[in-house]
């Protein structure tokens, strides 16, 4: 995607100050979610004003379902959000206050080219695209015009909130959501249901059963029990300058008695259900010695495992996993 014009960035620089200068943090929570369409009526971004909690003032904007269920799972203590998992589950746009290190040479450059100037520590509005798989990232021109719309819409229902001119609950449905959608060139009231929560899907039956009964009868077994995993490596890899920086995906298996990696598979940012599958077969394939039991402390890596697994009568259980986790603190200490 490009990059916004100038006119897209001053555009959006204004909607991020009248936002601020409103205070909206004062009028909404945390919790306090409004969706926004965007104006193509193709996808909802799910509103969050920061700073109720006194630690981050601004705007997050989860893009769609998905994004909106790994929010909620952060805010309902179902993932650290400290953790490489809270971190890999955030897919949003975000619009808050810093200083000027925490801006990238070429963005400091656009700002100049649109004449937007700001002086002075924590003043600096840092909007930023953050995407499960990737770094951090300056916004694209689609982004840049949504979170722009974003931005005028929460100042719009903070203003009216704060007044009493709007209540966001309490009115003959409680469990409906405001929802403000674009229509005849005017930003308008709806409503709409929350979203159910978006729980992974299980794989589809793998494609070459032959193939795993090969394994299955060629290689020996023994009662082990391997530890696997499929994550993000907090490490990234840009592969042309001025694209957007990635974290390779890896698949990891240890063998828990022996503390010893037993396969290993690196992937791209965001690998397919069928190259994360494939990864786990080879990992068996190159294998000296199968395990008896495989454990894993993910769901998304059980759904994914248990078709394989199952069909070469090797047993699969959900708990900790604290091999994989030394392995992964282990990365992250070498790469800094």
């Amino acid at each position: 995607m490009a990059d916004p014009t100038r006119e897209q960035l001053r555009q959006l620089h204004g909607r991020f100050s009248e936002f601020w200068d409103t205070g909206p943090w004062q009028a909404l929570d945390d919790l306090d979610v409004v969706a926004v369409e965007h104006p193509s009526g193709l996808y909802t971004g799910y509103c969050s004003v920061l700073g109720s909690a006194f630690r981050e003032y601004g705007l997050a904007v989860f893009a769609g379902d998905e994004g909106l269920s790994g929010y909620m799972d952060l805010v309902n203590d179902e993932v650290d959000p400290e953790s490489p998992e809270g971190f890999e589950r955030m897919n949003a746009l975000l619009a808050v206050r810093g200083d000027r290190e925490s801006l990238s040479e070429s963005e400091i450059a656009a700002m100049r080219r649109a004449r937007l100037r700001y002086r002075g520590r924590g003043v600096w509005p840092i909007l930023r695209s953050l995407r499960p798989g990737y770094l951090p990232w300056r916004l694209d021109e689609d982004e840049a015009v949504f979170l722009a719309a974003a931005l005028g819409n929460m100042t719009d229902v903070a203003s009216r909130v704060s007044s009493g001119d709007l209540v966001l609950y309490g009115g003959e449905d409680p469990d409906l959501m405001l929802k403000r959608v674009f229509r005849d060139g005017v930003w308008v009231d709806g409503w709409m249901k929350y979203p159910e929560p978006v729980t992974p899907a299980p794989a589809p039956e793998y494609h070459d059963p032959e193939r795993l009964r090969r394994i299955s009868l060629s290689i020996p077994r023994e009662s082990a029990v391997w530890e696997i995993g499929v994550f993000h490596v907090r490490t990234p890899v840009q592969e042309e300058r001025g694209s957007r920086p990635y974290f390779p995906t890896m698949a990891l298996a240890v063998d828990r008695a022996r503390s010893l990696t037993v396969g290993v598979k690196l992937l791209g940012a965001t690998p397919s259900y069928e190259e994360r599958r494939d990864a786990l077969v080879e990992m068996l394939e190159t294998a000296d010695v199968l395990p008896s039991l495989v454990v894993t402390d993910s769901v998304e890596t059980a759904l994914l495992a248990w078709p394989l697994l199952s069909e070469m009568d090797v047993e699969l259980t959900l708990e900790s996993t604290p091999g994989i986790h030394n392995v992964r603190s282990s990365l992250e200490s070498s790469t800094g």
